[in-house]
């Protein structure tokens, strides 16, 4: 079975836990709305342990990322979007 996802999207916010570190990232839709105005998705992606640390010290906020993870659903029904592979562009 296929369990995957890959994005590309601007870094909003880095958020840091004891538990885990996250990036609130903003992506822009492929296609023009009714108005003819382009519409941004907003998405909160896990990093999986072992690129957190290095993440963290290259990732700033408002810069460009490629993601590629997976999907795990939570126990309480929500799905979180799991990065396994990061890509950094430059600001």
């Amino acid at each position: 079975m296929l369990n995957q996802f890959m994005m590309v999207g601007q870094v909003e916010k880095i958020l840091k836990s004891p538990q885990e570190v996250s990036l609130k990232v903003r992506s822009r839709k492929a296609f023009l709305d009714a108005q003819g105005e382009l519409k941004e998705d907003h998405f909160e992606l896990k990093l999986w342990r072992g690129i957190e640390r290095e993440c963290l010290s290259i990732v700033k906020e408002n810069q460009y990322i490629v993601a590629k993870g997976r999907l795990e659903m939570c126990a309480n029904g929500a799905v979180s979007l799991i990065v396994e592979k990061l890509g950094y562009l430059p600001i």
